[in-house]
């Protein structure tokens, strides 16, 4: 199956990148989550969350993005000592990837980092995940939201990280430094207090 190349770019253009989009490896869902919620939050970007409180994420190896531009502007966000390396633009406070630590080939592109007009080369949204957290009521929820995690999105996400850590699909990684696997820009982890205030914010 050929691979489609879709353009990344951060909302004032001083990050760029490209993710190559293999529908075999990847998974297209929302999260709902808290910590979601709380990091769009933080960046004082809730205009970018859906209509159910979620974040539309593109879940793929980190092989498959690559940073072209604005290496220097690229900060990092852990919302507890052992939370998911947030990536984000400090240039505009604009979200780009959630990952795990550097051994683990797992990539949560933030879809709205993706430039206009690539969307339509992701696919359908498969799921939305975590949905308990919506203040949308049940009723209104999508046909295929799930109030914690979907079975079916667990199974690709275990078949991605399996595959990609045959295939080594860590490398190469714009995140995070491969030989030494410290992240390339150091995480400002969130304190409790903060992250407390930022939950109870309107």
């Amino acid at each position: 199956m050929s691979k489609e190349i879709v353009l990344l770019k951060c909302e004032c253009g001083s990050v760029e990148g490209e993710l190559v989009v293999n529908k075999n490896l990847s998974n297209h869902v929302v999260c709902c989550c808290d910590d979601c919620q709380t990091y769009t939050q933080y960046l004082g970007r809730r205009d970018l969350l859906d209509k159910y409180d979620g974040t539309e994420l593109f879940q793929t190896a980190p092989h498959y993005i690559k940073i072209t531009k604005g290496h220097e502007h690229i900060s990092c966000l852990r919302l507890s000592p052992k939370g998911l390396y947030r990536w984000y633009a400090g240039c505009c406070n604009f979200p780009m990837v959630n990952t795990l630590d550097a051994k683990i080939p797992f990539n949560g592109l933030v879809c709205a980092f993706v430039s206009d007009g690539g969307k339509s080369k992701l696919g359908n949204i498969q799921s939305y995940n975590m949905m308990k957290y919506s203040s949308v009521g049940r009723k209104s929820w999508p046909k295929n939201g799930f109030q914690k995690f979907s079975k079916m999105a667990g199974l690709i996400l275990l078949k991605l990280i399996s595959i990609g850590s045959i295939l080594r699909l860590t490398r190469p990684n714009s995140f995070f430094d491969i030989d030494s696997g410290l992240p390339k820009v150091e995480p400002q982890i969130l304190s409790l207090n903060k992250k407390g205030h930022l939950n109870s914010a309107p």
